[in-house]
């Protein structure tokens, strides 16, 4: 079965909630890794995909957290999403990896993944 999440991530509300919530926002959704190898300007990327992941999975798995979700850019429009090993147990995918890509448009970013 062929899985799709596909999600859209205004950028100026992106960086409100960041702007707000500053430190306890990122640490919320982004591992240590992320934090320290994706600047703030990509870090709304690395949500999108997250929001992506969360829509393929098609569950929220007990004691699941964003960080549980690791997003590299591969290149400049290409993504490798990562879950880690105590959540990929506690859903249904072939492979604990699935690139996908994004678009950074004037107001937006666009995310799609498929498994």
């Amino acid at each position: 079965m062929i899985s799709v999440g596909i999600d859209l991530v205004d950028i100026e509300r992106f960086k409100l909630a960041l702007s707000r919530s500053g430190e306890l926002f990122v640490s919320r959704i982004l591992n240590n890794y992320e934090i320290a190898k994706y600047d703030s300007h990509q870090w709304a990327i690395l949500f999108s995909a997250k929001e992506c992941a969360i829509k393929i999975i098609k569950q929220i798995p007990k004691g699941f957290r964003l960080r549980d979700i690791q997003v590299d850019i591969l290149s400049k429009d290409e993504l490798l999403v990562t879950f880690d090993e105590s959540l990929y147990k506690q859903v249904d995918l072939t492979s604990n990896s699935i690139k996908g890509t994004y678009k950074v448009f004037k107001n937006c970013i666009v995310t799609h993944l498929i498994a």
